[in-house]
């Protein structure tokens, strides 16, 4: 070989191997980037690639994505991931295996957890949720959004997941079963379940918070800082029976819901969370069976067929309303059922417009158990019902007063502040009941026969009916009456 042939022989391969170097350099930087660099993606093998070449990354998403029935993402052990929207969507126009999901994230242990935060870079302070959506197919036999599961952590700082859904289960936006959900901003919306042939499902078609997957020691938790969660409701199928429980978030035994911030329900014409659709729908807003503690936020417009517009407290279930606002509830704001317990103190807030039906406390009891409410602060006014539409206590409830204000309802029948049922317990030691209205009896409080009131303080002012009982009407003795001014009744 001559000279020059073995010179053109030698720059060519040279220029195959800087090829191929390139060729290679490219996939990497798909899959890897420099630190602090966001990885781009333009389809969902991309975002996969990333995940699985990185324990730690950010993907950006720079297209739309259109999932069919592909798998979706799957976070495991140890890995931190952050996927920014961008603005863009990512969908299911189809039916998918009631397996899959858009994202699941699970850790191994305490040491191996999994995380997984969505951000969106076009949300801004007049959009602080963005563009960016997971968007699923309602409607569908199965196309949930997000499963949390055993030591997963799932972030939302803003993007939205709607229109999932589950018609044979529970959960429909966002499930956290045994893991984390730290919600700072963004949307759940308009995502359903519904209840299967067997009654069972069709809870928590927002948020639903439950034990873990594998470890039913584990129990889920939800922090809510900041976003939204409106519109989130049921399909239900007529010749399916069953409770719905919890329109926007389902809070189950042991597990955790603080609420410091954010809104659950909004005044939109599609932003009511609700359950509704047959005799048994509990909940509109949230559904206790584990802890909600109330540090600050709004829930509104919530409605429930059976009881708790906004918060229904079931048996076991505990219920902290240090702060914060319940508003505009249809079928009353908090029903507290036998076994549950509902404690108001701190500024918190719970009023009605009078054009709504349904009281501000509904509290439940019967002879082997009974729920309680304590009041300790806050106020409960604006509520519109036939009886007792501040406060009403069922048989053998039980409610103490020590401060706080119940003020401007109205009852079309007996009891405007506080309604006692025969075998009900009211005790008032401090507060105002002021400014109530019935048609009949009892302005302030009504008391049927064999309730019991303990009252040694507070003032009752201000308060009227249209028969007898301004302030008072006792249809029976008491067990005690001292110390209390009543005034202007």
């Amino acid at each position: 070989m001559d000279r020059k042939s073995l010179r053109s022989r030698l720059i060519s391969v040279a220029v195959s191997m800087l090829m191929v170097t390139g060729i290679c350099g490219v996939l990497q930087t798909t899959a890897r980037a420099a630190d602090g660099d966001p990885i781009a993606a333009a389809t969902w093998d991309e975002v996969k690639a990333a995940i699985s070449a990185n324990d730690k990354c950010e993907i950006k998403l720079t297209a739309n994505i259109s999932l069919g029935g592909q798998s979706g993402l799957s976070i495991s052990g140890g890995k931190d991931i952050t996927l920014d929207l961008n603005g863009h969507t990512v969908s299911r126009s189809t039916n998918s295996s009631s397996a899959q999901c858009f994202v699941q994230i699970q850790g191994a242990s305490e040491d191996q957890k999994a995380t997984f935060t969505l951000k969106d870079s076009s949300a801004t302070s007049s959009d602080p949720i963005g563009t960016g959506k997971f968007s699923g197919a309602r409607g569908a036999t199965s196309s949930c959004g997000i499963r949390v599961y055993d030591y997963g952590e799932f972030i939302m700082n803003a993007g939205t997941v709607s229109r999932c859904s589950l018609s044979r289960g529970n959960g429909g936006g966002v499930v956290v079963a045994g893991g984390k959900f730290v919600m700072n901003g963004g949307s759940i919306e308009n995502n359903n379940a519904a209840v299967a042939t067997n009654g069972a499902g069709g809870q928590g078609a927002g948020i639903y918070i439950t034990e873990g997957h594998n470890d039913e020691t584990l129990k889920g938790s939800l922090e809510m800082n900041g976003g939204v969660i409106k519109g989130n409701g049921y399909v239900l199928y007529s010749e399916r029976g069953g409770p719905q429980r919890g329109g926007g978030v389902f809070v189950d035994s042991g597990c955790d819901f603080v609420m410091n911030g954010g809104q659950i329900g909004t005044s939109d014409s599609q932003g009511s969370n609700a359950c509704q659709g047959n005799s048994e729908n509990y909940g509109g807003s949230v559904y206790v069976a584990g802890a909600f503690t109330m540090n600050g936020g709004l829930l509104y417009s919530g409605t429930a067929n059976s009881g708790g517009g906004n918060v229904f407290v079931a048996d076991g279930g505990i219920f902290t309303m240090n702060d914060g606002s319940i508003e505009e509830s249809e079928s009353g704001a908090v029903y507290v059922d036998c076994g549950g317990t509902f404690t108001m103190e701190g500024s918190g807030t719970i009023k009605n417009n009078t054009s709504r039906t349904g009281c501000g406390v509904y509290v439940n009891g019967s002879e082997d158990s009974y729920g309680s409410f304590t009041m300790k602060n806050g106020v409960i006014m604006g509520f519109n019902a036939p009886d007792g539409a501040g406060v009403y206590l069922n048989d053998h409830a039980r409610s103490s007063m020590s401060g706080g204000l119940i003020i401007n309802n109205n009852a079309t029948s007996s009891g405007g502040g506080v309604y006692v049922s025969p075998d009900a317990l009211f005790e008032m030691s401090g507060g105002l009941i002021i400014g109530n209205e019935a048609s009949k009896y009892g302005g302030g409080i009504f008391l049927e026969k064999r309730a019991t009131m303990d009252l040694k303080g507070g003032i009752v002012s201000g308060n009227s009916s249209s028969v007898f009982g301004g302030g008072i009407y006792v249809d029976c003795e008491t067990s005690a009456l001292t110390n209390l001014n009543i005034t202007g009744d």
